[in-house]
């Protein structure tokens, strides 16, 4: 049962209904996609004796013939019974809540519901985690558990005032609990009195499936429909973006039809925020794991060039700083000869596109070399500079910047080498190879990248390493928390405003020893320190960068100062093994580092605040980037 591209899904909860197919055809008829209701009528608490399974539960549900079974999966939600307690200090009371529970869900799993939602009301809840987990390891269902918690919830303390809860640490419990098992996720109440903005935050990192709504904390406009407050419609809005179902509960205002709080939720949803481009280009890759590229080893196929030629900013900053660069070049400069550009990792031409538009623009000759190793795409190079360039002065040049007898010096080089976490896809062990044919006053673009780092809750993003881990069997578990990752994150909370990490220039600055190892000095090594806005569980860190092409003129993914519109890098996520749990204004410290051989590049990294976790991808053990 999932949620519908351009449709808000929303679902009733009616509580026991005896009839239950027109109970169906009439939420259907209101405009609701499926039904939550009670596997057990609620009037006949369940006694326990000698009697087999099918005796107790017998009379007080419903058969599985009254529907298809293609209609319980998709079309019904079970609740559990709400008198089922398992913190009683009666012994037999609780053997008896146990019993029913275990009961209740072999019955949802039998009838094949898509998900059963299960109430937490208190921190209280290792027996019921328990139980719960138990049940899933043990069967084969594809039933969910949507755990049931309120966003905000207040207990009455002994003298008569009333105390704020932490509900999110009675999720976290469960959860934690369950080892954030991936067949269960959060059915989110959204309660009357929100809080703080920050607090609020802190639920878009977890796996929020449904979103309950009571019809009580719906207002009543002039036209005597249900709406909801400002604040509300916000936090909505962001649920949204999770593709969130939604289940209104409660009894009805002023004889509303229930119908109204479907349309109003629909009329929400249609009225959300358009995607931008970014959101529009990464569509479908939400949370989804990728390998990062690793161009210097692998040649790049031409659909994957096609998709990042699409991008509507990158090209336009390069081009306006070749243009500003060309211009000053232009002014300063005595002689008449053409300026020399090299584009160093020409793919299909873009950059060189950029170079000769930017040269127009300033009224300039230049002289243009295209390098590129990958010989397939020399082809499509070649191509263009008999049809495009065929008035230009461009000379294509198949082979690696690395080892190529450049004829002449360059006045100006220009390479787009850049990977998610800026250096990632070894721009400075590339460019350095490039240097020896540099002219002393040589200006690069990009001139300087600098890599960022966060700390980020999702357990979206950890389950979905996990998973990755056991693909194959005959690696260490460990092996995929050991690699980044190239990924759209999406239902995370970021914690804290990312902070730089490593920094390279262009042209770099030539060694003081001309026979020291260029990898020495593309070693970095880094630590950062970040505090908690709130409770939290930290799952990983985001990975950015923010590149200057030229003086002003820059490109970044870092999400303070990300390019508007840019979609051609999406965050690399560097996961961690065990999640770190975090109070409010607990520090986290991670140490990291970059480590080169004169054959490969590759990432260390290790948590060493408030806890010391082992280091992870020792040795490049797990993950390299090949020279």
């Amino acid at each position: 049962m999932a949620a519908k591209a351009n449709h808000v899904s929303c679902g009733i909860d009616l509580g026991f209904r005896a009839d239950i197919e027109s109970t169906i055809d009439s939420a259907c008829g209101e405009g609701y996609d499926f039904v939550c209701l009670d596997i057990v009528n609620p009037e006949k608490k369940q006694t326990f004796g000698e009697a087999d399974v099918g005796h107790k539960v017998g009379d007080d549900t419903r058969p599985d013939f009254m529907l298809g079974s293609q209609e319980w999966n998709t079309l019904v939600v079970g609740k559990l019974s709400d008198w089922i307690s398992l913190n009683s200090e009666n012994h037999y009371a609780n053997a008896a809540s146990e019993e029913a529970l275990l009961q209740e869900l072999h019955f949802a799993s039998y009838l094949s519901l898509p998900a059963v939602m299960i109430r937490v009301d208190s921190y209280d809840c290792a027996n019921l985690a328990r139980l719960v987990y138990s049940h899933i390891m043990k069967s084969h269902h594809a039933t969910n558990m949507w755990i049931h918690m309120p966003v905000s919830a207040n207990k009455d303390t002994a003298d008569g005032e009333t105390k704020s809860q932490n509900t999110w640490m009675w999720w976290n419990k469960f959860r934690m609990l369950c080892n954030q098992h991936n067949k269960i996720s959060l059915a989110l109440e959204i309660t009357e009195d929100l809080p703080d903005p920050e607090s609020l935050k802190q639920w878009l990192g977890e796996p929020v499936r449904v979103v309950i709504l009571n019809t009580s904390i719906f207002l009543t406009n002039k036209k005597g429909f249900p709406v909801l407050s400002r604040a509300h419609q916000h936090l909505i809005m962001q649920l949204f973006r999770l593709n969130s179902q939604f289940v209104i509960t409660g009894v009805t205002k002023d004889g509303m039809a229930l119908k109204t709080y479907q349309q109003y939720l629909e009329h929400l949803y249609q009225h959300r925020p358009c995607p931008d481009q970014y959101d529009m280009f990464a569509k479908g890759y939400e949370d989804y794991l990728q390998s990062p590229l690793q161009p210097l080893m692998d040649n790049l196929e031409s659909a994957t060039y096609e998709v990042f030629e699409k991008d509507p900013v990158k090209y336009r900053c390069y081009e306006e700083a070749i243009f500003r660069c060309l211009a000053d070049k232009a002014t300063v400069s005595l002689e008449k000869d053409p300026i020399v550009l090299m584009v160093l990792g020409a793919g299909r031409g873009p950059l060189v596109r950029a170079a000769l538009s930017a040269a127009k623009r300033a009224e300039t000759k230049i002289k243009c070399f295209a390098v590129e190793k990958n010989a397939n795409a020399c082809v499509t190079l070649n191509l263009l500079k008999r049809t495009e360039w065929v008035d230009e002065d461009v000379t294509i040049v198949s082979g690696d910047m690395r080892v190529w007898e450049a004829p002449v010096l360059a006045d100006i080089i220009v390479s787009e080498l850049l990977g998610s976490f800026g250096d990632n896809e070894l721009s400075p062990e590339c460019l350095d190879g490039a240097a020896r044919f540099l002219k002393p006053d040589c200006i690069s673009i990009p001139a300087s990248y600098t890599s960022y780092l966060a700390p980020i809750s999702s357990q979206k993003l950890y389950n979905e390493v996990e998973a990755a881990g056991a693909l194959d069997p005959d690696k260490p578990k460990i092996t995929a928390f050991e690699t980044p990752y190239v990924v759209r994150i999406h239902n995370y909370h970021e914690l804290s405003p990312s902070k730089p990490v490593f920094t390279f220039t262009h042209p770099a600055e030539k060694a003081e020893n001309e026979n020291d190892k260029t990898h020495l000095k593309n070693s970095r090594q880094a630590e950062l320190r970040f505090s908690m806005p709130c409770d939290t569980m930290v799952h990983g860190f985001s990975g950015y960068f923010h590149c200057t092409l030229y003086k002003d003129v820059y490109i970044s993914i870092v999400p303070e100062t990300h390019s508007p519109g840019m979609f051609s890098w999406f965050p690399l996520f560097f996961p961690v093994f065990k999640p770190v749990l975090l109070k409010q204004g607990d520090e986290i410290a991670i140490t990291i580092w970059r480590q080169c051989t004169n054959s490969k590049v590759w990432y260390e990294w290790v948590i060493s605040e408030p806890c010391n976790s082992a280091i992870l991808n020792p040795g490049g053990r797990s993950y390299t980037i090949g020279l």
